[in-house]
């Protein structure tokens, strides 16, 4: 995945991508509403280590904070 996408309920993309965006909006103070930022980023972070390519789907404006689904290179179907 080349692009991180965000409709502004949901962003997706590659995770490190996603990283990158995400540290860009904090420098920028923008806010995702209904989510702890720093949090998010530190689970970004977890995720990469575990697979840089892996892909993420993050739901941040659900009112009971963020929820993530991810896909790792294993889930690649050919």
């Amino acid at each position: 995945m080349k692009n991180v996408y965000d409709n502004g309920a949901v962003m997706l993309g590659n995770v490190t991508m996603v990283i990158e965006e995400i540290e860009k909006e904090m420098k920028e103070n923008i806010d995702m509403i209904f989510c702890d930022m720093e949090e998010l980023l530190k689970d970004m972070k977890e995720l990469q280590k575990i697979d840089k390519d892996m892909i993420v789907s993050i739901y941040y404006e659900n009112p009971m904070g963020y929820d993530y689904t991810c896909w790792d290179t294993k889930d690649i179907v050919k």
